[in-house]
């Protein structure tokens, strides 16, 4: 078994931290205390250990970006390496919270929102004595941006979609602020989690630069953008257009971002030795380096065949991608020597597994099709969003085209299976919309889950893990899983 797996699978036998670990002490890396943050220098290293946590395989540089897809029907992991089956497939939906490896998807969000916490408590105390007012304003405003998009991530893994309720099953603990020893959070309900994020990023976008960072971390574009995904996900398809398409016309006149052209869209894939080259789409990466990346643990190594060809593409997927080969992202798809196909998005030099390659948190593309997604659902001019979604599916293949008439939402979520895959949206894509679906096998293994799986199905969400109940007795659990 590789090392990937044993590590992932470690959290579940040893807690993951003791109570006064996860609310005091942070890795040597980052800055330990809201107090230790006294310079604009530190308030940087500060920003730094947020990405560092990020940067973790067990975050965005694989288990989030895996998790998005697998569960699915796009990608799904190889039965003949039983490590990887055994993780992607049948932990995480059939068995319960003391086996499902969910630790570190739970652990990771939360110590970048007491990160986060950290950094803002400092500039909001005075104890930043240095800097300009604007380096402050900026920073405290990445910082909660950062905080928002942690809760995102909690509530979209550990709790149900808001339409499945209203929002009123649990979702992730709001916290707001550096918690003392003595305070351990419970859950809010999934409408809570989504006021506060929505509130956190209207917060964040008029305290932040628009100037593109050049490790492509987060800035007021990507915030906005990030705010109308979870408009999209909170079901306010009203925001959710409003904040896209202001963010697509705005962008369409400034140039610092813009879509990918059909010539160069393959190009814009290709490997670098900067990693890959997402910088004029992406409004945020997770950015890697030859010298700080991780290594065979990363996304490039889980898909390519010249590294650990763990995750491969469904059937199903390739004869989508496929029904038009004149589609330009068909030079995505690649195939094994036994006709498998696997997605060729994070290529290394010469067709290699990279360990330095970027992967796309937030992209263009993804703005045009909330804005789609949204007006198809009334919540903006349907016209325009139709029009968005045709400068997907035309810059795909400039001779499609979707009428107004072929303009539904399954229409939209098609498009954003050809163009989003990879990127860890499929899965939330199908339950945010109540979309019942069964993962029925594909080019690399045969057998069905037997059983069809929507947000009616108590395994569609993540259990809280085991040891977080021993920290803190008054957390709740998600139906049907175990407390002990």
């Amino acid at each position: 078994m590789k090392n990937i797996y044993w590590l992932f699978l470690a959290c579940l036998v040893i807690p993951l931290a003791s109570c006064s670990d996860f609310l005091d002490t942070a890795p040597s890396t980052e800055i330990p205390t809201s107090e230790a943050i006294s310079d604009i220098s530190l308030v940087q290293s500060a920003l730094n250990g947020c990405y560092n946590i990020m940067q973790s395989f067990e975050y965005d540089n694989q288990f989030y970006l895996v998790y998005g897809d697998i569960r699915g029907d796009d990608v799904q992991s190889d039965a003949g390496n039983q490590a990887s089956y055994s993780l992607y497939v049948y932990n995480h939906y059939r068995l319960n919270s003391a086996s499902s490896g969910t630790g570190y998807m739970w652990y990771r969000p939360l110590q970048l929102i007491r990160n986060a916490s950290q950094i803002i408590e400092a500039i909001d105390n005075g104890k930043v004595k240095d800097g300009t007012d604007v380096q402050k304003t900026n920073a405290k405003g990445h910082a909660i941006a950062l905080r928002a998009m942690a809760h995102f991530d909690l509530v979209k893994v550990f709790g149900y979609p808001f339409k499945k309720d209203n929002g009123q099953s649990l979702g992730a603990p709001v916290i707001d602020k550096v918690l003392a020893l003595n305070e351990l959070p419970v859950r809010n309900t999934v409408n809570e989690t989504f006021d506060f994020i929505v509130k956190e990023l209207e917060r964040a976008i008029p305290l932040m630069s628009t100037a593109k960072n050049d490790y492509n971390q987060m800035n007021a574009y990507a915030a906005r953008a990030l705010l109308a995904r979870a408009y999209l996900y909170w079901d306010k398809n009203d925001k959710a257009y409003e904040v896209a398409s202001a963010l697509i016309e705005e962008l369409k006149g400034s140039g610092q971002y813009s879509l990918f052209t059909n010539e160069g869209y393959t190009a814009a894939f290709a490997y670098n030795s900067n990693g890959t080259n997402f910088n004029k789409e992406s409004l945020l990466e997770m950015f890697n380096t030859s010298i700080d990346n991780p290594g065979r643990n990363g996304l490039s190594y889980m898909y390519s065949p010249n590294g650990y060809a763990e995750i491969m593409l469904t059937a199903n997927f390739n004869e989508l991608m496929t029904s038009d080969p004149d589609d330009v992202r068909n030079a995505m798809i690649g195939y094994y020597a036994n006709k498998a196909p696997y997605l060729k998005k994070y290529p290394g030099a010469n067709g290699q597994a990279a360990y330095d390659n970027n992967y796309p948190l937030i992209r263009l593309s993804e703005v045009y099709l909330i804005a789609a997604e949204a007006a198809v659902k009334g919540g903006g001019n349907r016209a325009t969003g139709l029009g968005y979604l045709n400068e997907i599916v035309k810059r795909g293949n400039p001779a499609n085209e979707v009428t107004d008439a072929g303009y539904n939402l399954n229409r939209v979520l098609e498009e954003r299976r050809k163009e989003l895959v990879g990127e860890g949206h499929r899965y939330f894509d199908l339950l945010r919309n109540g979309i019942t679906f069964q993962r029925s096998g594909g080019n690399h293994y045969t057998a069905a889950t037997g059983y069809e799986i929507d947000w009616n199905f108590y395994r569609s969400i993540l259990p809280i893990p085991l040891d977080q109940f021993k920290l803190n007795p008054a957390l709740q659990q998600n139906e049907g899983y175990e407390r002990e």
